[in-house]
């Protein structure tokens, strides 16, 4: 049986590699950062972003954390998560999607793309 304390620690450990690619038209990703996938596309044309977030958790595979779109003039972006658990913030920064993440009261950030 797994110890889920090694499993996590193996999650940590994992690198926090920033994910980076030029957005095109319509182009749809996959991305592994940290312990969340997120999975979605850009709509370049309306500079917006739909996309779902998962937390990977282990024994019990990804769980839907929730979905959004961000766009430029979306404001704040949008908060999706469980608190105090596993939660993301996403919102653009000039023409970079970012992501504060929090898992188990450690947290990072991203540059998942720029447009």
């Amino acid at each position: 049986m797994i110890d889920v304390e090694k499993a996590f620690a193996k999650l940590d450990s994992q690198a926090k590699a920033q994910s980076t690619f030029m957005a095109t038209a319509s182009k749809c990703f996959d991305l592994n950062l940290w312990v969340f996938r997120l999975v979605g596309c850009v709509d370049t044309s309306k500079l917006a972003v739909s996309l779902k977030a998962y937390v990977k958790i282990p024994l019990l595979g990804s769980k839907l954390m929730g979905s959004c779109t961000v766009s430029l003039s979306s404001g704040p972006g949008c908060l999706l998560g469980y608190p105090k658990v596993a939660s993301i913030r996403l919102y653009f920064k000039g023409r970079s999607l970012m992501m504060e993440a929090s898992f188990l009261g450690k947290s990072t950030s991203f540059t998942v793309f720029t447009l």
